[in-house]
């Protein structure tokens, strides 16, 4: 199983079918990020563009343009006010924009200490759980993976299109 270096997720993240590491790493919530592109709010962590996760197409990120898409939001509105000012998260639009801008194959990874819900057009490939220091809370990354636009879920599981009836 291969490993990407991929922020703090040290974890195999490679799962599915390519055992290549991404080439183009995005971090919507990730001024701070060592590798690949990121987007914050916050001008002075020095992200490649000073924005909203919300509105990725705002900042000129195109579809499918992107192997792996690494989120790691505030866990909540109030850290959410707390670190940038703002109200409460949209959490299907910044999920909406991360599939969007992720290649058909690529991986969207959530970071998060619930269960989030599967975002449309993905499949959960693995949940990884991450522990930190004694009486912190653990969080966990769930890793989706983007489905070929043509093909349904099942398709994807099962390797064959479901037989039409008579």
């Amino acid at each position: 199983m291969p490993t990407w270096g991929v922020s703090r997720c040290t974890s195999s993240v490679g799962c599915g079918r390519s055992s290549a590491s991404p080439q183009r790493v995005l971090h919507p919530f990730g001024g701070l990020a060592e590798i690949g592109d990121s987007v914050d709010l916050n001008a002075t962590t020095t992200p490649t563009y000073v924005g909203d996760a919300h509105d990725l197409e705002a900042l000129g990120i195109e579809d499918d343009s992107y192997d792996l898409v690494v989120l790691d939001p505030p866990y909540s509105d109030e850290e959410s006010e707390w670190l940038y000012g703002t109200g409460p998260q949209r959490w299907n639009v910044f999920v909406e924009e991360a599939v969007r801008v992720t290649k058909p194959g690529g991986h969207v990874a959530v970071y998060h200490v619930k269960q989030p819900p599967r975002p449309e057009g993905t499949r959960l490939v693995r949940r990884i759980v991450i522990l930190t220091r004694t009486w912190h809370a653990a969080r966990v990354c769930f890793v989706f993976e983007k489905l070929a636009p043509d093909l349904t879920l099942f398709e994807t599981l099962t390797g064959s299109r479901p037989k039409q009836a008579a």
